[in-house]
């Protein structure tokens, strides 16, 4: 479990009830599972943004990546790689649907940072290799209408037998 953040929110979804998240050193883990992760952490927000670094020791069927406006399991916004591309798509009733991607090649065991940010109808995301240069502009940026507010996070879906290893998060309120 994940317990408490270090800037006192504690961790919800999953994270706080699922055997799979663990702390290893300095850095959280997802393993030992197979199927889909959610951490969420609050307060409840409208216009935010989250930025994590992690590595996945596969990609073939698995992929890891930031949800914003997350209500529950089955409704969110979720930007995410999977080692071939950067995708963004919404969960709504269950049902999933792709809302944008670019190609964007990631290897197993290398720390890449992602940056999705939702701020009124428009969903951005960007994607590096960790200790790069951050790309200036957005990669992928849509526009949608289907959620307002919600849980910022991380979202997981894991193919038996990988680690996601979790080295920084942060989440922040966007004012423009």
């Amino acid at each position: 479990f994940w317990g408490t953040s270090s800037d006192g929110h504690p961790w919800g979804a999953d994270a706080k009830n699922r055997k799979v998240f663990s702390i290893a050193g300095k850095a959280g883990q997802v393993a030992n599972g197979q199927g889909t992760f959610d951490a969420t952490i609050g307060p409840i927000i409208t216009d935010a943004e989250v930025e994590f670094s992690g590595s996945m020791s596969q990609f073939a069927q698995s992929n890891v990546g930031a949800v914003l406006r997350w209500n529950d399991a089955n409704d969110w916004y979720k930007s995410y790689i999977d080692g071939t591309s950067l995708v963004v798509l919404k969960r709504v009733g269950g049902m999933a649907t792709r809302l944008g991607a670019i190609p964007f090649t990631a290897r197993a065991g290398v720390l890449y940072t992602l940056r999705f940010r939702v701020v009124g109808t428009s969903l951005s995301a960007r994607v590096w290799q960790t200790g790069n240069a951050e790309p200036t502009n957005w990669m992928v940026t849509i526009t949608d209408n289907t959620f307002q507010n919600g849980y910022g996070g991380l979202r997981l879906l894991l193919e038996n037998g990988t680690v996601a290893t979790i080295t920084t998060f942060k989440e922040i309120a966007v004012t423009e």
